[in-house]
């Protein structure tokens, strides 16, 4: 347990990333990036809020880069990444017309993007875009004919400095790791059931009408030694762990499993 300077007020922790010697929280409720040492100590708080050119109007989405320690923050009103170095200080903004639902700084400064909800025109699957937001490659891709969305939770987790993981959507129940140079399928999800076609081409869907014939992931989380997410079909659900080091998986359906 490391605990954090008591001298400075956090409200929400929405997600933590953890990059060498930093530890940063994410407040999304009230705008706000907390910046730690490995001890404990803030090292800084960013409020960029507001409209001019510098800030941002909400923080959808933030990471690290693990060469630099930029914080690089998505704003989804903006449809745009701004960038900041540790300190503080605004280095610059890039616009992006797509929809981005999560995202994840590579070691060489490209962007991975994950959206996988359908929305005509639009990019969706993975892809990476460059240090000034133009597109580089398709790296994962989703039928146009696949439009059901569960949940939209963190598909891309960061492993360590070079290695990102995918838990992706559910047209694909795999799991990938990604660096800057490859791409390889990890792991192969096996929920027990299929969503059916009728329903995969549904945009919306009345849950508790399709319980039990719809299911969604969650909470996927991977270190160097554990792999483990979550899964509901909105009648019964489930937690998954995967022990990396020892080859050994564990499946919690009910309380008293745990």
């Amino acid at each position: 347990y490391i605990e954090l300077d008591s001298s400075v007020a956090i409200g929400n922790v929405d997600e933590i990333v953890c990059s060498n010697d930093t530890i940063i929280l994410c407040d999304k409720q009230f705008g706000k990036i907390h910046v730690h040492d490995l001890e404990g100590n803030s090292v800084n708080v960013f409020d960029r809020r507001g409209r001019a050119s510098n800030e941002y109007i909400n923080i959808h989405d933030f990471d690290i880069d693990p060469i630099t320690k930029n914080i690089h923050i998505y704003d989804g009103a903006r449809h745009s990444f701004l960038v900041y170095s540790k300190d503080g200080e605004h280095l610059k903004t890039i616009r992006v017309s797509d929809v981005i639902r999560d995202f994840k700084i590579l070691e060489n400064e490209e962007y991975l993007i994950y959206t996988p909800d359908y929305n005509k025109g639009s990019m969706r699957g993975l892809w990476k875009i460059d240090s000034n937001g133009r597109f580089l490659e398709q790296l994962l891709t989703i039928s146009d004919n696949f439009r059901y969305g569960g949940l939209y939770p963190q598909y891309l987790h960061r492993i360590d400095d070079n290695t990102i993981g995918l838990m992706s959507g559910e047209d694909n129940d795999a799991i990938y790791h990604i660096t800057s140079d490859t791409i390889i399928g990890m792991y192969a999800l096996d929920l027990g059931t299929t969503i059916p076609k009728s329903l995969q081409e549904e945009e919306i869907i009345d849950f508790e009408k399709h319980k039990g014939a719809v299911y969604t992931k969650s909470d996927y989380y991977e270190s160097k030694k554990w792999m483990s997410f979550s899964a509901s079909n909105f009648n019964s659900n489930l937690m998954y762990f995967y022990d990396k080091v020892n080859n050994k998986s564990y499946c919690i359906t009910r309380e008293e499993e745990i």
